[in-house]
């Protein structure tokens, strides 16, 4: 327990800005998850899938794990049992994508164009970004000099997907 949490920390505790390996952020995400596993034990379902050619991609850091505390926080927090996460890494012809999609309560049309405000907002620097997904959304926009994007989808009883769209360079090469 304590050799998995302080890995999870020691990621955590470095630099948010800093570019990582898509292998990397997962590595963090499947930390992260198995200390949910230990709170929640079966009470919800964590499905992880990255398509091999992705891994050697960079993302910023701390993108992913924002991203599944907020699906389960915000999505599942309702439910007793039978909520699941799904988390996928893939390449998408010139994109590198990531994405969080939970079966939990979702949100209305109103609450999503919010959320996409608030996101534009943090990122062109007119409002300060908060934690969770303003947060990604600002480091998305920040580290790929506005050509990676935040997409969000949602419907009240259907669940949250949040795909994170990258350029998709390889480590060592331009963005």
């Amino acid at each position: 327990f304590l050799e998995k949490l302080s890995g999870f920390i020691r990621y955590a505790l470095k630099p948010p800005s800093r570019s990582v390996l898509v292998a990397d952020e997962l590595q963090c995400v499947e930390l992260y998850v198995w200390l949910l596993r230990l709170r929640f034990g079966e009470r919800y379902e964590f499905l992880v899938k990255a398509e091999e050619d992705a891994l050697s991609a960079e993302t910023p850091a701390l993108i992913l794990q924002p991203l599944v505390e907020n699906a389960v926080t915000h999505g599942l927090h309702d439910l007793e049992e039978g909520g699941l996460v799904r988390i996928s890494v893939r390449t998408d012809g010139p994109e590198v994508l990531l994405e969080v999609s939970d079966t939990g309560v979702g949100m209305g049309q109103d609450e999503l164009e919010s959320l996409r405000a608030e996101g534009a907002e943090a990122s062109d620097g007119t409002r300060e970004a908060g934690i969770g997904l303003r947060n990604v959304m600002r480091r998305v926009t920040l580290a790929t000099g506005g050509r990676g994007r935040v997409e969000l989808e949602s419907a009240p009883g259907r669940g949250t997907t949040v795909r994170v769209r990258l350029p998709a360079a390889r480590a060592g090469e331009p963005a």
